[in-house]
């Protein structure tokens, strides 16, 4: 917001001239400019000095701004048509009234310029013909002394937030490996990977729960993002250089959106087995349970538009089973379902966090407690006399063929070693 003070009728033409910015420049370069008509604008019995506003508020961002308020305008078109103006002992906000027979103007020839945001076509002085763009504004004209205070446009800040992601379970993840430690018994090694929409590269991952054999995966694991929001594009929004010799960051504005991949840990990387975008502000249908429901049912909540749609932001807590997926193959506009996962969100403000905080991962402060897998996923390992049984019981045959040959060839050993002492022996007569 600019003021310029003038005086009328030596100051009529207002020029507002659009620059280009050059950091380093000596001058910066004239991309074209708008004239306004100040004179014409002030004595105009239109009011095009202040638009009219279409409500009356007398506090907030959209309160009165003319310097004369419903009741003198109404007097002053009252004394120059010649008539009365009278208000009823029983009204008690004679403002209100006043401003809704300033609106009954609107319906007749007399019509008042109305507030609103000018667009103006900007000319460069060399080339008045060719507009050089557009230009967004608007202009109030007050008579010089009590000034009401100007009214604030400045950008809104983006607010900071903090979201909290807890990684119960998984469930119906496809077992794509066989273990021989298991018999040959499809098996998976899961894991979950999540992050925001436009930050892949500060992902966070939960731990391995090795050797599932029917598809379920336990993790009680937490994810932590901190990021901006900002609430007039309703978008999640980042700052960064675009290289290391820029001297300003530049804004990127991402959907509000959470991703979630469930994905099985190899020797060398990984293979995803689905996936999970989750729109913040309209929240997804849930589960309170892994059973008794089909992708085709979750699919169905989430085109429902009866179904109510929760915003994060408003309600601040989610928690329930949802489905990964992956396009099917065969038709890629339907999709397959790979598994389901049961989370819980949380969101709270920067002050928030600080005043409840939590731990990363399953750390302190209010620390998770550590899943209580089955001991076919890892426990194993740990125990060589749990693992042997295990052996045996499936691979007892085999063994007792390995034992077998190897005794077999042990007494070959045995023969080829034992029988040149012997032949000596029987050669010589002893």
């Amino acid at each position: 917001v600019h003021e310029v003070e003038g005086t009328i009728p030596f100051d009529t033409t207002l020029t507002v001239q659009v620059y280009d910015f050059d950091r380093g420049a000596i001058r910066n370069e004239l991309i074209g400019q708008t004239q306004i008509d100040i004179e014409n604008r002030y004595f105009t019995k239109y009011r095009a000095k202040c638009g009219l506003p279409q409500e009356y508020k007398k506090q907030g961002v959209a309160k009165w701004r003319d310097i004369q308020s419903p009741t003198e305008i109404i007097s002053e078109l009252a004394l120059r048509c010649k008539i009365d103006v009278d208000y009823k002992d029983s009204d008690s906000d004679q403002e209100e009234i006043a401003f809704a027979a300033l609106k009954k103007f609107q319906r007749t020839d007399f019509k008042f310029v109305p507030e609103h945001v000018e667009t103006r076509n900007l000319t460069h002085p060399n080339h008045p013909e060719v507009s050089q763009g557009k230009l967004l504004m608007w202009a109030d004209i007050f008579p010089a002394g009590n000034l009401p205070p100007p009214v604030d446009i400045a950008k809104p800040k983006p607010v900071k937030y903090e979201i909290r992601i807890i990684i119960w379970n998984c469930s119906n993840v496809p077992c794509i490996d066989k273990s021989i430690l298991l018999g040959n018994m499809p098996t998976s090694d899961i894991y979950v990977k999540g992050w925001l929409s436009g930050m892949p590269g500060k992902s966070q991952k939960t731990d391995i729960h090795y050797r599932s054999t029917d598809g379920s995966g336990m993790f009680n694991w937490r994810f932590i993002f901190q990021f901006d929001y900002y609430q007039a594009k309703r978008m999640f929004i980042f700052k960064k250089k675009l290289s290391p010799l820029s001297i300003d960051e530049t804004e990127f504005y991402f959907p509000a959106e959470l991703i979630l991949e469930c994905r099985e840990a190899d020797l060398i990387g990984s293979r995803k087995f689905g996936r999970l975008n989750i729109d913040l502000l309209k929240l997804p249908p849930y589960y309170i349970k892994s059973s008794g429901w089909t992708l085709e049912d979750w699919e169905e909540r989430l085109k429902n538009k009866k179904e109510k749609k929760m915003s994060l932001f408003k309600y601040r807590n989610f928690k329930g089973w949802l489905p990964f997926m992956v396009p099917d193959e065969n038709d890629p506009k339907k999709n397959v379902e790979q598994g389901r996962v049961e989370i819980e969100i949380e969101l709270v403000t920067e002050d928030e966090a600080k005043d409840r905080p939590v731990g990363i991962r399953r750390e302190e402060p209010q620390a998770l407690p550590k899943p209580d897998r089955p001991e076919e996923s890892l426990g194993l390992f740990m125990n060589p006399f749990k693992m042997a049984r295990l052996l045996w019981k499936s691979y007892k045959w085999f063994i007792f063929k390995v034992l077998l040959l190897l005794l077999l060839l042990l007494l070959i050993a045995l023969f080829i070693y034992a029988f040149p002492g012997y032949l000596a022996k029987k050669t010589i007569g002893i």
